[in-house]
């Protein structure tokens, strides 16, 4: 018993530590990835490299575990997690990625195959030991990501050496433990054994659920981090928040016996729903720490529970020495949604590039600031974690606020600039030209969103600028198109010119200009709403009675609860500011919400559509 106990402990501070550095590694390969300049979909597939080479690794293993001794795996599987994390440290090209991640796939299936098996030969039942391996995986998971975000900030190295160290320690308890012999081989081929056990009675269960926690736990390596980062988390808040979505899997696999107890169809649906719309919540609040954090933490739980009660009705429903088939067959399963959920979200991503996930909540915009008031303010913007850059041609700051963007020290592919161009470039040749010159000007080598600034329908040439944004995105010069001061009228014609829906209408909103009408037609057809001048300058509304009273009662200012307004509804404010303080205070609205009753009293300050500058108007327009 002695020995057992001993094994526990050892086993434990192994998974710890291995899973400390893949944690490390979940949070660091979307960050590098980003910070080398790569796209959303080549994250996605870089993910799916890693479920590759585990899917394969996987296929193997119920064979290689009736030659090689558990143990050996779980050795071999710290060196390699660590070479993993080494890789990584080198210059950021695409084939030092795929090496990296083809030794971490690997480096899983040997590591949590073969510490499940372990566990459950030294445990009297299966479910108490996967228990123990998914709490130690807990806590390393939990750990990993938090101090990985933390390094981050200081060094992009620093959290992959840590990752080293985490990964060459774990070699050392693993190597101390019992040395079980490998598992008796059966009669029967392995192919077959393989099929008669998918379709025994609670084996079938056990791999979808293993599939459920698999496709969690890929998407919250690649795109949850993606999705934060892109909607203005720093590295450090992603790291903590996906720290608690690991850390409430140690919740729910202390759930799994009371869990286990309710039967396995109840068991497969208490996982799969809770766990799905948990991580289902995610996107459209990403901006919002809060809710996600919430919402990763119920996701955490139901992985807790598909992942160690999956495993263990898979080892109770078969022989002893079977079990490293069962366990290495749910871990296909798994491996195999690990592959798919990159690859499909890839899909995804390249087909509509733009979300309401993938746009930074809130932005600046730069009217009318000009030469250096305007470098000063973006470069302090950029520094102080504004993601959505807003500029254009009509504003003649598109020179000013490329060089603050160049001396910002923030790597351009973490930002989102968007610019737009006039009315006399109303045609598709004439979009091109706008768009290199805009280029030009700003001195960057791609806008990730170029828009008509205003429709000007005395001319109707405004669908033709838009088949020339279209190019633009055919040709994939930009990541998203869109439109500005555009009504509803104008949105149908330029829809049914094209098929072609926008990414965005960037229209004249704040409380008192709430813009009911446009924004149901902008919801009906996916178009994000963008809102200029969304705390009201021209009329005031900073000073109104009622939101002078819920900014003290919120402790908040009154420019903070206007643009919390828009972004607790989805609207994206890009607000103008110069002074420091004054970009400090417009983007730090994600810490506090406004009540019901808040919401109520600020609808009530709306003034009507006809209030709103009308883009129909000869006088408006550029």
């Amino acid at each position: 018993m002695a020995s057992v106990n001993r094994d526990r402990v050892l086993s434990a501070l192994a998974i710890i530590l291995f899973s400390f550095a893949l944690g490390t590694l979940s949070i660091i390969v979307p960050l590098l990835g980003m910070h080398a300049g790569y796209t959303p979909s080549a994250i996605g597939l870089l993910v799916a490299i890693a479920a590759v080479a585990q899917l394969i690794t996987r296929l193997y293993m119920g064979a290689l575990m009736r030659r090689i001794p558990d143990k050996s795996f779980l050795v071999g599987s710290g060196v390699m997690i660590a070479v993993s994390c080494a890789l990584l440290a080198l210059p950021p090209v695409f084939v030092v990625f795929v090496a990296s991640q083809l030794v971490q796939g690997a480096a899983r299936a040997f590591f949590w195959t073969s510490s499940q098996t372990h566990a459950v030969r030294t445990s009297a039942a299966p479910v108490s030991g996967l228990r123990d391996v998914n709490l130690a995986a807990g806590v390393g998971a939990f750990l990993g990501p938090a101090v990985a975000g933390y390094l981050w900030e200081i060094s992009v190295q620093l959290p992959l050496m840590v990752g080293v160290v985490a990964g060459s320690v774990a070699v050392v308890p693993a190597a101390l433990l019992i040395k079980f012999p490998p598992f008796t081989a059966k009669p029967s081929s392995p192919t077959g054994r393989d099929v008669r056990l998918w379709r025994r009675p609670g084996v079938n269960a056990a791999c979808w659920m293993n599939t459920s926690a698999g496709a969690w736990k890929s998407l919250l390596d690649s795109y949850v981090p993606l999705a934060l980062s892109l909607a203005g988390q720093p590295a450090a808040v992603i790291g903590i928040l996906l720290s608690l979505a690991n850390a409430t899997v140690l919740a729910g696999s202390t759930l799994s016996g009371w869990v286990r107890n309710r039967g396995v169809r109840a068991s497969l649906v208490i996982g799969v729903l809770t766990t799905g719309l948990g991580l289902a919540a995610v996107g459209p609040f990403a901006g919002l720490t809060a809710p996600v954090a919430v919402a990763l933490a119920v996701s955490g739980i139901g992985a807790g529970i598909l992942q160690t009660v999956g495993p263990a009705i898979a080892a109770e429903k078969v022989h002893p020495e079977e079990r490293g088939d069962a366990l290495a067959l749910t871990g296909t399963f798994r491996a195999t949604a690990l592959l798919l959920s990159p690859l499909a979200m890839a899909g995804l991503v390249t087909l509509a590039p733009v979300t309401a996930a993938l746009i930074p909540h809130l932005g600046l915009g730069t009217w009318p600031l000009v030469g250096e008031e305007c470098e000063t303010a973006v470069r302090y913007a950029v520094r102080s974690g504004y993601r959505l850059i807003d500029t254009a041609f009509q504003y003649r700051n598109e020179d000013a606020v490329g060089r603050g963007i160049r001396t910002a020290g923030v790597p351009r592919e973490e930002l989102f600039v968007s610019s737009k161009f006039n009315k006399e470039s109303h045609s598709v040749d004439g979009v091109q030209r706008a768009y290199d010159r805009s280029l030009h000007t700003l001195g960057l080598d791609y806008l990730d969103m170029f828009m008509c600034h205003w429709p000007v329908p005395a001319l109707d040439q405004y669908p033709e600028a838009w088949k020339g944004l279209v190019k633009l995105l055919d040709e994939g010069r930009v990541k998203a198109i869109g439109v500005s001061n555009f009504k509803p009228n104008h949105l149908e014609k330029i829809v049914a010119a094209t098929g072609v829906v926008p990414d965005v209408n960037q229209i004249q909103l704040s409380p008192d200009l709430a813009r009911l009408p446009p924004r149901a037609v902008h919801q009906d057809l996916g178009i994000t709403t963008e809102a200029w001048s969304p705390i009201g300058r021209e009329s005031g509304l900073r000073d109104h009675p009622i939101v002078a009273e819920i900014a003290q009662r919120a402790a908040k200012t009154p420019a903070q609860v206007l643009l919390r307004w828009h972004v607790q509804q989805g609207i994206v404010p890009i607000p103008q500011a110069a002074k420091p303080e004054w970009l400090v205070e417009n983007i730090s609205v994600f810490d506090f919400f406004l009540t019901a009753e808040d919401m109520e009293a600020l609808a009530g300050l709306d003034r009507g559509e006809n209030a709103a500058r009308d883009s129909d108007a000869p006088e408006n327009g550029h």
